[in-house]
């Protein structure tokens, strides 16, 4: 069965694969709100930029807060499956879960990295990706000495206005393989799948994997929906981590109105591993050599699921 992204695309879902292609314009289930994004002109006035983009994250970051939808993903990043007991205001809810964070050592990070956004200038999808991001970042949630950003589609006034608003950017393209060995979010919301495999790639050590918790397209849809059979061998890391035990997945469930902004996401987590029994299971899982880097078939960034 197909649906209908806000960008105008088509998703088709085929046995273990699935494609986006160029379909007729329709109308978004956002469009209640006064985000009228996907037929303005980007201002050539960068005042005039920050301002109405301003007002429109605005309603963006209301609606998330209001939803509960901000609630959710902070139970999921601090693993907690039960709901927190919330106050009935908006403006109260937010202090609420800031104290319960508060002592969690989960919400803290050394650094978060912030993976494929997109033009969230132009897109509606983006700019509540964007939004949930702010609210993360500006309310409490999580705590993060330095807060790192990069798609290759930005403009230079989303740059500027990236760079103002505390973020710093990536000056390279690391298609998602960065290696870490401090505790890092990594916020990747509908990604091309490389990118997935090549983050797995480049942390394949229990120190690494250890340090990392992500939020992105569901480890298991993607497994069981987006890799077809020729493909086992380019996502070897994808595939070993899913199919063994060494991985918790915490799903999130979007309201209607921002389905397509957040469809099919998790935070994942991964177990500890301490010991050289469990390296020497973390290497035989993926059956490939970590000193080798991962080889894709042809223009498979442009040709597997992007969704901004």
């Amino acid at each position: 069965m197909a649906s209908i992204s806000s960008d105008g695309f088509t998703l088709v879902n085929r046995q273990k694969k699935s494609r986006w292609r160029k379909c007729s314009n329709q109308s978004s289930s956002l469009n209640y709100l006064p985000i009228d994004m996907d037929n303005e002109t980007i201002p050539n006035d960068y005042q005039q930029f920050t301002g109405k983009l301003k007002s429109k994250l605005e309603n963006c970051i209301h609606f998330l807060n209001k939803s509960r939808f901000t609630d959710q993903v902070a139970q999921c990043l601090s693993r907690n499956k039960q709901k927190f007991n919330l106050p009935d205001r908006e403006t109260d809810t937010i202090n609420c879960l800031a104290a319960n964070l508060a002592n969690c050592s989960l919400n803290q990070f050394s650094e978060i990295v912030s993976y494929g956004i997109g033009h969230f200038s132009s897109s509606k999808d983006s700019l509540y990706q964007l939004a949930l991001l702010l609210i993360l970042k500006t309310d409490c949630i999580l705590t993060c000495d330095l807060w790192l950003i990069y798609d290759p589609v930005f403009t230079e006034y989303e740059k500027k206005f990236l760079i103002e608003n505390g973020f710093n950017l990536i000056d390279v393209n690391e298609k998602g393989a960065k290696s870490v060995t401090t505790r890092t979010l990594f916020f990747m919301p509908h990604c091309p799948l490389p990118m997935y495999n090549n983050l797995l790639w480049a942390n394949w050590l229990p120190n690494n994997l250890n340090q990392i918790v992500l939020l992105g397209t569901s480890f298991n849809s993607l497994v069981n929906s987006f890799i077809s059979n020729d493909q086992q061998a380019e996502y070897s890391y994808l595939i070993g981590i899913t199919e063994s035990k060494l991985i918790d997945e915490f799903k999130l469930d979007p309201p209607r109105d921002i389905y397509e902004a957040f469809n099919d996401l998790s935070v994942h987590f991964f177990t500890q591993i301490n010991d050289d029994d469990e390296h020497t299971n973390l290497l035989s899982i993926a059956n490939c050599d970590p000193k080798k880097k991962p080889i894709y078939s042809d223009d498979v960034f442009s040709k597997e699921m992007i969704v901004n």
